[in-house]
Parts: structure tokens; sequence; C-alpha cells
């Protein structure tokens, strides 16, 4: 049996053909329709999704909690990998910060402070002590979340599918 974590919870991958596409999370179950295309086919481009839409909401959330003004649109984007670094799990670059894939293996915690480390990037280019105050407003128990990232790295190292 087929299974695979969705921000930090695990579900049984229960997929069958028909006619649509479709794929959805229910007590504890992963189901996917697979419309004639491949299981992963679907099941990736529905993690996508689901992923983009939390990372989005989790940044209106942050802006809201730490009261910051962000000038400009702030956009996502769900890739595959990052500069060739099988460690890297984001990374700013213009108006988009890029989210390895795989980030919709980890507890949601993790992935608020993913972004809030992102959105520090938008005012402080380096890790100094200004950028941390920064996360620290943004996300109360980063060093907690931070080290939970660390210890989670061979999952964000290995191709999700």
């Amino acid at each position: 049996m087929r299974e695979i974590t969705v921000f930090g919870r695990n579900y049984r991958v229960v997929a069958r053909e028909s006619e649509e596409e479709s794929a959805e999370l229910r007590d504890g179950l992963l189901l996917l329709e697979t419309g004639g295309k491949g299981e992963d086919f679907i099941m990736k481009e529905f993690l996508s999704g689901l992923l983009y839409r939390q990372l989005v909401k989790i940044f209106e959330g942050l802006k809201r909690k730490g009261g910051i003004e962000i000038y400009g649109n702030i956009d996502f984007e769900v890739v595959d990998r990052i500069d060739r670094n099988p460690k890297r799990v984001a990374k700013l670059k213009g108006n988009k910060i890029f989210v390895k894939i795989n980030v919709v293996l980890l507890p949601l915690r993790v992935v608020e402070y993913i972004v809030a480390h992102e959105m520090a990037h938008l005012f402080v280019k380096r890790h100094t002590k200004r950028f941390w105050k920064i996360v620290e407003r943004l996300h109360p128990d980063y060093e907690t979340s931070h080290n939970l990232l660390l210890q989670n790295l061979p999952l964000i190292e290995k191709p999700l599918f």
C-alpha cells in the first residue's frame, strides 16, 4: 500500500482509473482519479496546487500578524529543484519565492518558518542579526521549526516523484 505525507500527516494513496481527473484528501486517504494519466502526474499536480495555496495563505497571515508592509506583488512557484542544490528548500528571486515541492511533506509550522525566512529576505539579503529579528517577529518559534527542518532534510533531498 502506498502512503504519502502531506503537511506532516500520513495519507494512504488510493487511485483508480476514471474518465475524470481529480484528487482530494479525506479521512486519512489521498483519493486519486487518474483520467487516463499516471498516478504520479495527478498526485504531483494536486500536491503542487495544495502547497501553492497554503504558501499564499501563510504569506498573507504572516503579513498581518507581523504588521509588515510589502510593496509590490510577491508570488510563489512550486518547483522540483532549486539551483541544483538538493538541500535548498526555497529561494527568493525578484518578486517570486521558489519553493521545492518536497516542502509539502513537512509539518505546517515548518512551512510557515520557510515562508517567514524568505519574507525576511525581502528586507535583508544576508543572515544578519536584523534578518533573524524579522524572522522571529514573523515566526517566534523559528529556532524549533528550523531544527525540525534540518531533521527532515532527507525528505527534501530526494525526488518526490
